[in-house]
């Protein structure tokens, strides 16, 4: 009921009246905050002073948690079984397709976190199969970047394959270029600036600046890479799903 409630209330056509009834139902909304006219089918909702959610955003979570100042502006699709948290200051700007298939495919709890003064700025692609956090200071640039958390690895003969899951984290600091695509499991460390059309499969320890490498050839062998992940002991799952170790 109370989230059908959210949904028609989303709809209401001023701020301080979806405010006030969203208040009621037990939602969690600053009379300091804007919430934009949208569909919001959530749990619950917590804006903090001055914190602001623009229009015609499609929004379909666990939780949406804005502190003060965080905003969410318009026309973005954000949808499935996680948590949303932005830090103070930080924000999600227009356009972005953030989801998350519901389970069998997925387990456990996801989120996309965003640290203090953190920007998502417009038209790219997150996958929350499992958590993305990004620290503080921290801006994706540009457009069109892709975030990855599963993937498959096939046999090399018939129809086995296993699922490969991990969280991607990004520190504090850092900036990435356009069209970057985050492969499932890989950490950026603090300072560090990626080039656009940069691939990172691996962890990015040191601070400095990264830009994309030629293209090399890798020796697939199925089941040295499944000897070295863990299997994930979930009843359910439609996949046969792994985590690196």
């Amino acid at each position: 009921m109370k989230i059908k409630l959210t949904l028609i209330f989303g709809l209401l056509p001023f701020n301080i009246l979806r405010v006030i009834f969203l208040n009621i139902i037990g939602h969690k909304i600053s009379y300091k905050a804007k919430i934009g006219w949208g569909i919001y089918l959530v749990n619950e909702i917590k804006l903090s002073d001055y914190s602001r959610i623009g229009m015609f955003n499609f929004i379909r979570v666990n939780s949406l948690n804005l502190s003060k100042n965080a905003f969410i502006k318009n026309l973005n699709y954000i949808k499935g079984s996680f948590n949303v948290i932005l830090g103070e200051k930080s924000g999600i700007a227009m356009q972005n397709k953030i989801r998350r298939a519901y389970p069998p495919v997925t387990y456990g709890i996801s989120e996309l976190k965003l640290g203090y003064n953190t920007f998502i700025v417009s038209n790219n692609f997150f996958d929350l199969t499992r958590s993305v956090t990004m620290g503080d200071n921290t801006q994706l640039g540009g457009i069109k970047t892709e975030f990855w958390t599963h993937g498959y690895i096939h046999d090399s003969i018939g129809e086995d394959r296993i699922r490969i899951d991990g969280e991607i984290h990004l520190g504090n600091n850092v900036y990435v270029g356009s069209r970057c695509l985050f492969n499932p499991g890989v950490t950026v460390a603090n300072a560090i600036n990626i080039g656009g059309n940069s691939v990172i499969s691996k962890n990015l320890n040191d601070s400095g600046m990264y830009v994309n490498q030629q293209l090399r050839f890798l020796k697939k062998d199925f089941n040295s890479i499944k000897a070295g992940l863990k299997k994930v002991e979930e009843e359910n799952l439609i996949d046969k799903v792994f985590v690196k170790k």
